[in-house]
């Protein structure tokens, strides 16, 4: 699966993209590490709580939760407590972080291994975002994301995995199931697995450097 790590360089990447005209100081980085790395936190509930690792911290319900909360707050209410608390530029921010937690996280994890537990716990099925899109002079059109007739029960296969009884994603923190307090266990904790992993990691590094030593253009200039 993709380390924290390679989390961490791609959301730099949607960070440097959604905020352009944002300072990114120490703790605007700091919130942008903690959005990613919270999804991975929902690996210790799985010492007693099987299958609890990309189901409880890695749904879309969970999100929907948080935007409607976020939207209510900024736009319907007449006095926002987000502003008030913290100023005009946390709103842009927490949208952000938002944003960057459901691309650069949860969705890089439905591409990966058994997926993720989208709708959990209204529905608990792990969905994988695996198949391919392609054009052949021969056959047309081919893709294989949503397929019909394929499915368990014949219906429709969009890559179901199964639920948290039968999926275990393993963790640094619980390896294995009902391993999670066993020191004998080996953990191994993932940097970057392939290069590609590597050169995401490096490449949102230096795209995060390179925003802080851009700096303001001189008075009376103008940027093409």
């Amino acid at each position: 699966m993709p380390a924290t790590t390679v989390h961490l360089g791609f959301g730099l990447l949607v960070a440097a993209a959604l905020l352009p005209r944002e300072r990114f100081d120490r703790a605007l980085l700091a919130a942008f590490a903690a959005a990613l790395i919270f999804p991975d936190l929902d690996s210790i509930p799985g010492w007693w709580l099987p299958g609890a690792h990309r189901a409880m911290f890695h749904t879309l319900v969970l999100v929907g939760l948080v935007a409607a909360v976020l939207f209510y707050d900024t736009r319907i209410r007449e006095r926002s407590w987000l502003r008030e608390r913290v100023g005009p530029r946390a709103v842009t921010v927490a949208w952000g972080l938002l944003a960057t937690h459901l691309l650069a996280h949860l969705f890089l994890d439905w591409s990966h291994l058994s997926g993720i537990n989208l709708f959990y716990p209204l529905a608990d099925q792990f969905y994988t975002l695996e198949g391919k899109l392609v054009y052949s002079t021969a056959d047309g059109w081919i893709q294989t994301f949503v397929e019909f007739g394929t499915g368990a029960d014949g219906g429709i296969d969009v890559g179901q995995q199964g639920s948290t009884d039968d999926i275990h994603v393993p963790t640094p923190t619980d390896p294995s199931p009902g391993s999670g307090v066993d020191r004998n266990v080996e953990r191994i904790a993932p940097i970057a697995v392939g290069g590609w992993q590597l050169y995401l990691l490096l490449l949102g590094l230096f795209t995060v450097g390179a925003r802080r030593l851009q700096g303001d253009p001189p008075n009376g200039t103008e940027t093409e």
